[in-house]
């Protein structure tokens, strides 16, 4: 059985613009196991924060094949993306990402909302959440 979290197959990510074509992923292989801790390290410019997007599902690259959990990530719609990042994924940004015009309450709450969880069992398990933060 594969006991592989994360497998990156040739992954190629090319930047375009006008001017210029950046290669930030050339080739890249990487497989994660169940249980296993990493940590990507490199130096500025060198692809890790590329390779972290496209890990998390918020980046897609021109070539290569990317399976979490065995589903192939290239070949899923935004919707599906969506899903995964929602249930599988989990990031904690350099900056926040919160939406300004909600209360910290409902930007807790929103991840449970999007899956579907009540309004009310949301707001009860986001206040036990923010209580272990007093």
């Amino acid at each position: 059985m594969d006991d592989a979290i994360i497998r990156c197959e040739n992954l190629v990510k090319i930047y375009k613009t006008q001017e210029t074509e950046v290669l930030a992923l050339q080739g890249l292989e990487l497989e994660v196991a169940r249980g296993e801790l990493m940590a990507i390290i490199g130096n500025s410019g060198s692809g890790k924060s590329t390779l972290m997007n496209v890990i998390g599902c918020m980046d897609t690259v021109q070539k290569g094949e990317y399976r979490l959990m065995g589903l192939p990530i290239q070949n899923m719609n935004d919707a599906q993306l969506t899903l995964i990042r929602n249930r599988l994924i989990g990031f904690i940004f350099q900056k926040y990402f919160l939406v300004p015009k909600y209360s910290v309450l409902q930007n807790v709450m929103m991840p449970l909302l999007v899956r579907g969880v009540s309004h009310r069992e949301a707001m009860e398990r986001s206040l036990e959440k923010l209580d272990l933060l007093e």
